[in-house]
């Protein structure tokens, strides 16, 4: 029975991969990992809703916070795409 694989390990993988994607993508917004790693992979469509969500916080690499409208903007945006101001280079 090579090649065969049990409907159980398809659905725990799908379980798996989407617990892991909605815990990176919390991550990277300043979320808390594990509380939505649990959500997502319980309830997958949760990974809209972390996907379309706005940064709490400044992470480093990733979201940064333009000083003078006080939107996240992406780490490497030289340009703030809300206020249109030109944005200091990142901290190295």
């Amino acid at each position: 029975m090579s090649g065969y694989v049990k409907p159980e390990m398809i659905i725990f993988l799908i379980v798996v991969a989407s617990g892991i994607c909605g815990g990176w993508m919390a991550a990277n917004r300043g979320r808390n990992f594990i509380g939505w790693c649990l959500i997502c992979a319980l309830l997958p469509v949760f990974l809209l809703v972390i996907y379309f969500s706005r940064p709490l916080c400044q992470v480093e690499g990733k979201f940064k916070l333009c000083p003078k409208c006080r939107e996240y903007i992406r780490w490497n945006e030289t340009v703030c795409r809300y206020c249109k101001q030109v944005q200091p280079p990142p901290p190295e």
